[in-house]
């Protein structure tokens, strides 16, 4: 039904916001080639960044890369996350797909459910679906078998394989080629009626619905998770640029607002509150608009990067709670630490009402972080070494 529809339409928007994440860290670690070798395997959870991944041995546990090109020929008994330019997986996986990128082609075994998204999504003659599957991009084509349902959407729509279940899509063009086969319903919403080259192709009922674009109902909840998804995935990738161009606007001012967080939170109060109205009375006069603009500039900056500060600091406490106090020496740990804090910040201000108070009240804090030791320049030693000495004293 069309309630299922809007859902698998949520879940490749998560896609895509996820895929902006992972490719944004995947460029800022700037690693020219990833590869775990046919006769190797690994246990637990692998995450990979860089230009080219390839995964032709075995992970026992769910896989998260990202990359301009990423390569799946082994196995994989776990989810696989990615997002890059270009991904093939030939492999297997007994878990669930969610990839997003200009191109996505799946060729192997999928024991789970299928989430793909982007320019060009393609399963081939040799794909094999155990559960449902969930396309959508500018070219989506579906080859092979599926166990269970499809759902698709996309401006141009091939259906040239088997579906064990239903099919509900929506694009401007749909094929249904002559080696299709749909055992239930088939469910569509297009400008033209679909070219269906085979009559015995769809068992059940040919149904044509309105489109899901018009007259969805507002749903606050909805809107408030695609919201903080989109936030998530914008955080992870400003973190990912923040820590490796200008990481000591966080560290370098996180002994001086641990000393006294109360008092630095609320010279963060007062920057938020009275900053907007020092910059509207001085628009009053004509030379201090150059200089207002500029302030507005920097106002507007230290608020976005404010949830990140407070984001790092929460995941360096946590890895400091949770490690003995463990250093963080190094970029891919301290980003790591920032997404885990990230993921914080996202639960905490989830919530309805109390979730904007405490996004209020961590915005406060993380502007205080960052405006703790002034706007004067920073120096000292390294952004590792001042976490180190940072922890070492908390």
């Amino acid at each position: 039904n069309k309630n299922i529809m809007k859902k698998a339409l949520l879940s490749l928007a998560i896609v895509i916001v996820t895929a902006v994440g992972l490719i944004g860290i995947a460029r800022a670690a700037n690693n020219p080639v990833s590869e775990l070798t046919k006769d190797a395997s690994v246990s637990g959870l692998y995450i990979r960044a860089a230009e080219r991944v390839v995964i032709a041995g075995t992970v026992e546990g769910d896989v998260w890369v990202a990359g301009n090109s990423i390569e799946i020929t082994g196995t994989v008994n776990g989810n696989v996350h990615a997002a890059g330019e270009k991904i093939v997986i030939t492999g297997s996986v007994n878990g669930s797909v969610y990839a997003a990128g200009s191109s996505v082609r799946m060729e192997g075994n999928v024991l789970g459910t299928v989430y793909a998204a982007g320019s060009t999504v393609e399963t081939t003659d040799s794909f094999r679906g155990s559960h449902a599957a969930v396309l959508g991009g500018s070219t989506v084509t579906f080859k092979g078998s599926l166990l269970q349902q499809l759902y698709g959407a996309g401006s141009s729509l091939i259906i040239d394989g088997q579906i064990g279940q239903s099919a509900r899509v929506e694009a401007t063009s749909i094929i249904v080629g002559s080696q299709a086969s749909i055992a239930g319903d088939f469910k569509y919403s297009a400008a033209n009626n679909p070219q269906i080259a085979n009559d015995r192709a769809i068992q059940g009922k040919l149904i044509r619905e309105e489109s899901l674009q018009k007259n969805i109902p507002k749903n606050p909840i909805r809107d408030r998770l695609i919201w903080a998804f989109v936030s998530f995935g914008m955080m992870v990738v400003l973190a990912a640029v923040m820590l490796r161009f200008a990481p000591r606007i966080i560290s370098g001012n996180s002994q001086a607002f641990l000393a006294s967080p109360i008092q630095n939170s609320l010279k963060g109060l007062a920057f938020v509150v009275l900053i907007p109205v020092a910059i509207i009375f001085g628009m009053i006069t004509v030379v201090g608009i150059p200089a207002m603009v500029l302030a507005l500039l920097a106002y507007i900056s230290t608020l976005i990067l404010a949830p990140i500060a407070i984001s790092w600091l929460i995941g360096t406490t946590i890895n400091r709670s949770t490690t003995g106090g463990r250093d963080l020496n190094s970029y891919n740990q301290q980003l790591l630490a920032t997404v885990v804090g990230i993921v914080c910040y996202t639960i905490l201000t989830i919530v309805p009402y109390v979730g904007d108070l405490i996004g209020f009240i961590l915005l406060v804090a993380g502007t205080g972080l960052i405006i703790a030791r002034g706007f004067g320049p920073l120096t000292g030693s390294s952004p590792a070494k001042s976490t180190k000495t940072r922890l070492a004293k908390a």
